[in-house]
């Protein structure tokens, strides 16, 4: 990895893509090989314009964490190769995704504490950060690729009105939170910009987009097997994602259908 660095700051072009694509098991053993001096290493070279991708390779040996945790560090990303098709889909399909428009991109949703008791947001554990943290522009954070789109789901409980004993279910229009994002164009930019958007409550339909992002949702609590799954089966994830497959061009719904499939018939 010292080398990849060496050589990415040897050939560094001003306002280019500076990126080293690591393919791994994350098993480094030649030269620093330890978790804490390489996570050292990749932040020295956070704010000199240089991405980190990582793709994990291999089974039995893998070390997922600490590939996940040096993307993290590293201005970058990590993903996890298992099968030709996974290559296709991040080497092909997706490869616009090398090339960052928002770096240090930081997500912050308020909402209507006059209509919304609690919330709790799906995953994301590993991401979360202090309102300080978020309004801090030398906090790192993620970055987004061309064409990408990062999706976050919340769980909301409505307020309770104690006097008729039922919850306060808003008027379709009302306001739900203030969305806010904070991101850099450059790696080397010293403060963040900032943009902020009402959401109201919309109507119950859903679209498809949002029953297939609930299906995965529901698929990850009940393989976890969540103590927030609540009615949440495989079944009902593979419905809402079956349902969601108008537009797939790249099949890759229809793939998360298949491996749903393999799942449920697998035997106990």
């Amino acid at each position: 990895m010292k080398m990849a660095y060496e050589e990415a700051s040897a050939h560094y072009v001003t306002g280019g893509n500076n990126r080293i694509i690591m393919c791994t098991d994350g098993d480094f053993n030649v030269g620093v090989s330890s978790t804490e001096a390489l996570v050292e290493m990749v932040e020295s070279y956070q704010s000199k314009g240089i991405y980190l991708s990582i793709m994990g390779f291999g089974m039995g040996n893998l070390m997922d964490s600490r590939m996940e945790d040096l993307s993290n560090h590293g201005n970058g990303t990590y993903t996890y190769i298992d099968s030709e098709e996974e290559m296709m889909k991040v080497f092909v399909n997706e490869r616009s995704r090398f090339w960052a428009v928002a770096n240090d991109t930081k997500c912050q949703v308020r909402f209507n504490p006059d209509v919304v008791e609690q919330y709790r947001l799906i995953g994301y554990e590993n991401r979360l950060m202090t309102a300080e943290e978020f309004e801090d522009s030398k906090k790192d954070a993620g970055e987004i690729g061309a064409g990408q789109t990062v999706t976050a789901l919340y769980e909301i409980i409505y307020k309770y009105d104690e006097p008729v004993y039922k919850y306060v279910v808003p008027d379709e229009g009302a306001l739900a939170a203030t969305f806010e994002t904070r991101y850099k164009f450059s790696l080397k930019d010293a403060e963040s910009r900032s943009l902020s958007l009402e959401l109201p409550f919309g109507a119950e339909s859903s679209s498809q987009n949002l029953d297939f992002a609930a299906g995965v949702a529901a698929y990850g609590l009940v393989l976890r097997e969540s103590k927030y799954k609540g009615d949440a089966t495989l079944s009902m994830a593979r419905e809402l994602v079956n349902g969601a497959k108008s537009f797939d061009p790249n099949g890759f719904r229809a793939q998360l259908v298949e491996l749903m499939d393999k799942q449920m018939n697998a035997k106990p």
